[in-house]
């Protein structure tokens, strides 16, 4: 008895620290420089970085290619972003060199011709750490920007003999302020390399670590700097700086934690704790492969198969809580539980939405409340209007396409991310991911959305592809318009049906759709959120998008 309360005071602990600590990243990559050697490979690592931060429950903020003024726009917001934050992570690759003992991030337009260009066309990282380190949390930072840099030596030939000394090779050191971890490619004075393949030496290392479940960051970083130093020959040594106060885990290793739940609430432990482990995942997450239709001009990518947590986590819980009430949560939000783990096969899906226009190649006709324009998507369709629309383009086209399962929709909406959001958790940030209802709008009625001031410039659907796309290069998956997928409804959540690639029950009269729409609350834009209705139900922020069928990568 003691030792099942001791583990799920434990469980509650670490289900604290999981759940209510706000974690956020600024991650840069620079390598397309207008002036100096364009680099290999930071697009690349930053990506992934962003990638694996983002299924780590982080709210990520990717910037590739940017310059002078989006740099500094970036560490603005990123200032913003940490007020009230427990984890900040700062992860920069591309050029940077160090002047006079301070080290400066070089943007993608810095040319740097003279030493006073480094105020006003580099971002000097003492800037980045002050916000860091403005309020007591963890920061870690990351810098694989250590490369052979031309930029250096220009600015040392053009400040002359005497004070070219003053540019010193590769960065310097820094002393990190308390609770901050400052993280190089390589020690300080020396030379990082750019890599050959996909990623650098370092963030390669890195990728491949830092998910590991129960590894404390300075044991991730001890098998970074191993991994780094055989492949590079021992030429270059990821060198840190600590003043951390305590331990920080990218992943808590909780096997002991969900064996206790299982035992002690069965079938319903998902539905009250997220699991502390990440999901298993096949293949790199990367838009591999693009397919255009040709007769309609639907563009299609591959989707790589893998493993993901289907269903709400445990921070959608408290987010429509706090938002609605507990009473509103426990009559309309049950059924996107219990979480649990499922599996699918790679597939060829949908880059937008079915677009007007498309719809109107193959039927003549737009069913469309708002006929805006032919690239904006399709809606107040049926889900026996799209199957008719199915037919069709299968009868003209030497191609097979159907809707996806659900399990494929919610598994492509995630993008190897375990958040409510392919973003991260916060809804606030939904603005500027997705459409969703303008607050500020005059149309018809406000819907009783009140909590928050989203202005977009939409007060219906936009044009596909105007908002973000996640990881797999999908846009407007969530938002927009809601998108009919083929299951019934039922009332088991896919507890009977198999692990892999499950296509939902038999029977059932109610048909899915999910993703929230343009008229829908920021706190109901979710990868989980899921609608019913009636296969002759139509509604004027429901849409489709297609999967390409019996196509492999």
């Amino acid at each position: 008895m003691y030792r099942n309360l001791l583990i799920f005071l434990l469980f509650m602990s670490l289900f604290t620290v999981l759940s209510a600590a706000e974690r956020v990243a600024l991650v840069i990559g620079n390598q397309a420089y207008r002036h100096t050697t364009v680099l290999n490979n930071p697009g690349n690592d930053a990506r992934g970085i962003a990638t694996v931060l983002r299924r780590l429950s982080f709210d990520v903020d990717l910037q590739t290619d940017i310059d002078y003024r989006a740099m500094r726009s970036a560490v603005r917001r990123f200032s913003t972003r940490l007020e009230g934050a427990e984890v900040g992570i700062f992860y920069y690759a591309g050029h940077a060199l160090q002047v006079d003992g301070r080290n400066y991030l070089a943007p993608v337009d810095a040319r740097l011709a003279d030493k006073v260009d480094l105020h006003f066309e580099a971002v000097s990282l003492d800037l980045v750490l002050t916000q860091l380190e403005r309020e007591p949390r963890t920061s870690l930072v990351f810098l694989d920007a250590c490369r052979d840099n031309p930029l250096a030596r220009n600015l040392a030939r053009s400040m002359g003999f005497g004070r070219s000394a003053a540019v010193g090779r590769g960065l310097s050191r820094v002393s990190a302020g308390i609770g901050t971890l400052v993280t190089y490619a390589t020690q300080p004075g020396n030379i990082a390399e750019d890599g050959t393949g996909r990623n650098s030496p370092f963030t390669a290392a890195l990728l491949s670590h830092i998910e590991t479940p129960g590894l404390e960051v300075r044991q991730v970083l001890t098998r970074v700097r191993n991994d780094v130093l055989s492949a590079t020959g021992g030429r270059q040594v990821p060198w840190d700086h600590s003043s951390l106060t305590g331990d920080f885990y990218f992943v808590v290793g909780g096997s002991l934690i969900d064996e206790f739940m299982e035992t002690e609430y069965g079938e319903d432990a998902s539905a009250v704790h997220v699991k502390t482990s990440p999901p298993a995942y096949s293949g790199e997450i990367a838009i591999s492969q693009n397919w255009i239709e040709p007769a309609t001009g639907i563009a299609f990518v591959w989707v790589p198969g893998g493993c993901f947590w289907m269903g709400q986590v445990m921070e959608a819980r408290h987010q429509v809580i706090k938002a609605l009430g507990k009473k509103v949560y426990k009559e309309n939000f049950k059924d996107e539980l219990p979480h649990h783990e499922v599996c699918v096969d790679g597939f060829w899906m949908g880059r937008y939405e079915v677009t007007q226009g498309q719809w109107r190649q193959v039927m003549g006709t737009n069913p469309s409340k708002y006929r805006q324009g032919n690239n904006y998507p399709v809606e107040s369709v049926s889900w026996s209007g799209v199957q008719k629309f199915i037919k069709k383009l299968n009868s003209q086209a030497q191609n097979s396409f159907r809707l996806p399962t659900e399990a494929e929709w919610e598994y492509a909406a995630r993008a190897g991310t375990r958040a409510v959001r392919y973003w991260g958790h916060d809804s606030a940030r939904a603005c500027l991911h997705a459409n969703i209802y303008d607050a500020e709008s005059k149309l018809e009625n406000n819907f009783g959305w009140q909590h928050h001031a989203c202005n977009d410039g939409y007060a219906t659907a936009a044009p596909v592809g105007t908002f973000s796309a996640n990881e797999f290069g999908l846009y407007d998956i969530l938002g927009n318009v809601w998108e009919w997928v083929n299951d019934r409804y039922g009332e088991d959540y896919y507890r009977s049906s198999p692990r892999t690639n499950p296509k939902g029950p038999g029977a059932g009269d109610s048909r899915l759709y999910r993703g929230g729409g343009w008229d829908s609350d920021p706190t109901g834009v979710r990868a989980a959120v899921r609608g019913r209705a009636t296969p002759e139900y139509r509604n004027r922020s429901l849409g489709f998008r297609l999967i390409r069928e019996n196509h492999s990568e």
